[in-house]
């Protein structure tokens, strides 16, 4: 008859990924390193901790990283992209995500949505809308030909046809 051994469940692997990760950013040796874990969990491995006790090691190390000034990004949230410089600010419009039956939904892409900025621009260079009517152009034309309001509501799906349009719109 055999029986069935228990084990301790060990830290996830983004667990001892991210410890690791803010050893590194810290500049701790190897034996700064296993100090902390020592200090922390008893352990000098991550392959010996609980996911309790890596928890308890990463608040230690974002204690740290905050002493010292670095910035945590597991606790950051989503870095967005800078504002182009060229742009009217009203075309630069970050993803939405909407939630269908519980799971998240990606909006257009960045490239689809640099390239319809890119063209809708060249459009208007060339007198397709007046000047200042930007925005409201884009709804108008996103609206007659997609049924879509805006770019903030702009499916990646959708996207592919907007994109196709307006290569061939400014290709003529």
């Amino acid at each position: 008859m055999t029986t069935a051994r228990k084990t301790k469940p060990t830290a996830t692997g983004r667990q001892k990924k991210l410890i690791h990760w803010g050893a590194g950013k810290l500049g701790l040796d190897e034996d700064a390193y296993q100090g902390l874990l020592w200090g922390v969990t008893g352990r000098t491995s991550t392959l010996e901790i609980t996911p309790t006790q890596a928890a308890a090691v990463l608040a230690e190390i974002e204690r740290r990283m905050r002493e010292k000034g670095l910035p945590i990004p597991w606790k950051g949230g989503r870095k967005r992209r800078p504002k182009a410089a060229w742009s009217p600010d009203w075309l630069q419009v970050f993803p939405v995500s909407v939630l269908v039956g519980g799971r998240p939904v990606d909006s257009a892409s960045w490239k689809q949505r640099e390239i319809i900025r890119d063209r809708w621009l060249v459009l208007g260079q060339r007198g397709y809308y007046k000047e200042g009517q930007e925005q409201a152009a884009l709804d108008g034309f996103l609206m007659k030909r997609f049924d879509v309001p805006s770019m903030n509501h702009l499916a990646r799906s959708v996207a592919k046809g907007v994109v196709k349009t307006m290569m061939e719109m400014t290709e003529r």
